[in-house]
């Protein structure tokens, strides 16, 4: 954020100051102030670390889930979380994005 950025002086209409902020969520998307997918991406891999953990908890070479549920899991607990808005914001996201993503991706469904 450029220094005029600072300079800014937003109200509402009831003449509260507008508080300025990094970073904001909009449906489910996590915006910079620069505008650059880097927040959404740094939020997607966040997410996708807890639940594969959780997919390694309940992972166990002789106990646990069957290879199936644990696959069912993945289909409907981690892999929307990479998925989600990819159609809208497909075009914003650098490669390098793209390349965080499925990598985390490829490691989440090597636990199946």
């Amino acid at each position: 954020v450029g220094s005029d950025a600072a300079d800014i002086d937003v109200r509402y209409g009831n003449g509260d100051k507008l508080r300025q902020v990094k970073e904001a969520r909009y449906l489910g998307v996590q915006l910079g102030a620069d505008l650059t997918m880097d927040a959404h991406v740094e939020t997607v891999i966040h997410r996708m670390c807890m639940r594969m953990r959780v997919m390694r908890k309940l992972a166990g070479t002789t106990w646990g889930m069957r290879r199936d549920t644990h696959r069912t899991l993945y289909l409907t607990y981690v892999q929307p979380v990479a998925r989600y808005a990819v159609g809208a914001l497909g075009p914003l996201l650098s490669e390098e994005h793209v390349k965080r993503i499925a990598g985390k991706h490829a490691e989440a469904a090597r636990l199946v």
